[in-house]
């Protein structure tokens, strides 16, 4: 009987500690977005408490509802999305992509999804 407890209570440990490190980290994600409307330029800069959060962004920018264009943000978080004829009265959305750091079956760190009206 006492081997049964003692090997329950192992287990338990066991169990414990293996999940102890086990959780999940959100870091917030920010932007800035400036409208340039001489150039038909939509540009800005992702910002977070994470480096690692701030690079390879995809960011999204619909003009009206409408689909204007994407890029990558780089190193600094600058990005840029040239298209059409815009003149400024126009509603511009600009959404920049959740990023998985890491993850497994235990641990995730992602950056969170951000989306400003502009």
């Amino acid at each position: 009987m006492r081997r049964v407890s003692l090997g329950v209570v192992i287990a338990a440990l066991l169990f414990v500690s293996a999940t102890a490190d086990a959780h999940t980290r959100k870091f917030s994600t920010g932007g800035s977005v400036g409208a340039h409307y001489v150039n038909n330029t939509v540009s800005g800069k992702v910002t977070s408490q994470k480096d690692e959060c701030v690079a390879g962004r995809l960011v999204t920018v619909r003009v009206d509802g409408n689909f204007y264009g994407q890029d990558f943000s780089v190193l600094n978080g600058d990005w840029s999305v040239a298209g059409s004829d815009i003149d400024g009265s126009e509603d511009i959305d600009v959404t920049v992509s959740r990023k998985v750091l890491k993850k497994t079956a235990t641990h995730s760190h992602v950056c969170k999804k951000h989306v400003t009206e502009v």
